[in-house]
C-alpha cells in the first residue's frame, strides 16, 4: 500500500487536507485508489476507484467509480492510446491527446459538451470549460 498525504490550502485561514493511499496488483499497477479528506480528527473517503486490467499493459480496461458501482470503459484507438471513455451511468466522451499523451481535451459524441484540460509544473490538471458562442 502507498500512501501520499496533499495539503491544499482553500484560503488564508483555511487549509485542507488530504492523503491518497494506492493498492498494486500482483503485476505492481495500482488497482485501486482511495482519496480522503481530513474532518476533524478522523478521515472521510471522498473517492475510490479500481481499476480492471486485460493484459500485461499498465492502461485499465474498465474502471469502477466509487461506491455506486458505476463502470467506466476506456476505449484504445489503432495505436492503442486512449480515445473514447464509456460510462454504464450514460455517456461516452471522446479524448484528444496531445503530442506528450496527456489528455488535452475531452468532448461527449454530441459535440455540445467540450473541455480543455492544462498542465500545472507539477503535473496537476486544470480544467477549463469552453464557451461555446453559435451565430446564425
Amino acid at each position: 500500500m502507498i500512501s501520499i498525504i496533499m495539503f491544499r490550502p482553500l484560503s488564508v485561514s483555511e487549509r485542507r487536507v488530504t492523503r491518497q493511499t494506492w493498492t498494486l496488483d500482483p503485476a505492481h499497477r495500482f488497482r485501486a485508489f482511495t482519496t480522503e479528506t481530513r474532518v476533524d480528527a478522523s478521515w472521510v473517503n471522498t473517492t475510490s476507484k479500481l481499476n480492471h486490467y486485460g493484459d500485461d499493459s499498465d492502461k485499465p480496461r474498465w474502471i469502477v467509480e466509487d461506491a455506486t458501482g458505476a463502470v467506466t470503459r476506456n476505449i484504445p484507438g489503432p495505436d492503442g492510446d486512449l480515445v473514447a471513455t464509456a460510462s454504464s451511468a450514460g455517456g461516452t466522451r471522446l479524448h484528444l491527446t496531445c503530442l506528450h499523451a496527456d489528455v488535452a481535451a475531452t468532448i461527449d459524441a454530441g459535440l455540445t459538451e467540450p473541455e480543455l484540460f492544462d498542465y500545472e509544473e507539477f503535473g496537476g490538471r486544470r480544467c477549463r470549460r469552453l464557451c461555446l458562442v453559435c451565430s446564425g
